[in-house]
């Protein structure tokens, strides 16, 4: 991962909701920590630098696309989510949802990959982006092509 890439990304992102009038909550490194204590995981480091400069949205508060991200204290499992959940979604973990959860977004917090999948019930998801890094690009340059 290029950190010059994962903070422009984030910047771009950040600009466009201040532009946008999105609100969203200010960063809370310590919560990082706890999430990745109370699940046993290390967030990717795009991912945790994305939540370094921000601490997700405020409730009920979304995109100009309908996306909201979720602050970290939110951040959960599939499982919690979904209690059937297929198990090639163990590891992953839900950020995001679209358009108050028409389908949500996880990432893959294992040393495999960060891959992002998009999850509409228990069993049916799709892989939208490999990586975080790619998800945010995707997500600055062509949005469309994620919801």
């Amino acid at each position: 991962m290029s950190e010059a890439r994962a903070k422009a990304l984030t910047d771009a992102v950040v600009a466009d909701w201040s532009e946008s009038a999105v609100s969203f909550q200010p960063p809370a490194p310590f919560e990082i920590e706890v999430l990745e204590q109370r699940y046993g995981v290390t967030l990717p480091l795009a991912f945790a630098a994305f939540y370094r400069r921000h601490n997700g949205m405020l409730p009920n508060v979304s995109d100009d696309h309908f996306i909201r991200f979720w602050p970290i204290g939110e951040i959960c499992p599939v499982a919690d989510q979904f209690r059937m959940a297929s198990a090639s979604l163990r590891g992953f973990y839900i950020f995001a949802d679209y358009s108050l959860w028409a389908h949500a977004y996880a990432i893959r917090m294992d040393a495999r990959s960060d891959e992002i999948v998009a999850i509409a019930g228990p069993s049916h998801h799709q892989s939208v982006a490999p990586s975080f890094i790619d998800f945010l690009e995707r997500y600055v340059a062509d949005i469309d092509s994620l919801l």
